[in-house]
């Protein structure tokens, strides 16, 4: 409401009445209202785990999320000045849809690049292994060590072992 309230006091000669999209207060504002709404939406994705695919790309995603951050913008750029420079597209101004998805291709292999060449650095600084590419969750259960089953050498240590024998 707030949006279209301001795109009826605030719009130019040459803009529409009712146009959000040319005030860039009102865009704002509509974006914020639109945003609120959707947080008060009780969503819930546990769904996505019992998908192998999706939950290994949200995994990925989540574990090279700063990477995805940083180097997003970089991408785009770079897939948008290769584009023509190679002869793919005629010119990125008169993009159709064809050339759309060609040019968003690109953009996410520029950014698959990024992730294999410089994702690991997030995980150093998270403090685990180094991955190339995370695909296994990274939250797994691990066993509790009182209700694990006994390693199999330990058992059997304890049954040749005496118990007044205390050398091992």
């Amino acid at each position: 409401m707030a949006a279209l309230v301001w795109s009826l006091l605030f719009h130019g000669p040459d803009q529409g009445l009712f146009n959000v999209s040319d005030i860039p207060m009102a865009t704002a504002l509509y974006n914020l209202g639109f945003t609120m709404i959707l947080l008060r939406l009780p969503l819930t994705l546990q769904w996505v785990s019992r998908v192998p695919v999706l939950s290994h790309w949200v995994t990925l995603s989540n574990r090279r999320a700063m990477t995805i951050y940083l180097w997003g913008n970089t991408a785009i750029f770079v897939a948008l000045w290769g584009l023509p420079r190679f002869g793919i597209v005629a010119d990125v101004d008169t993009f159709t849809w064809q050339s759309g998805l060609i040019a968003f291709g690109a953009t996410l292999a520029v950014l698959l690049v990024a992730v294999l060449c410089l994702g690991w650095v997030e995980d150093i600084a998270a403090r685990r292994r180094p991955e190339i590419l995370p695909v296994r969750s990274a939250a797994r259960p691990r066993p509790d060590a009182r209700h694990a089953a006994p390693d199999v050498t330990t058992v059997a240590q304890r049954l040749v072992t005496a118990p007044g024998d205390q050398s091992r």
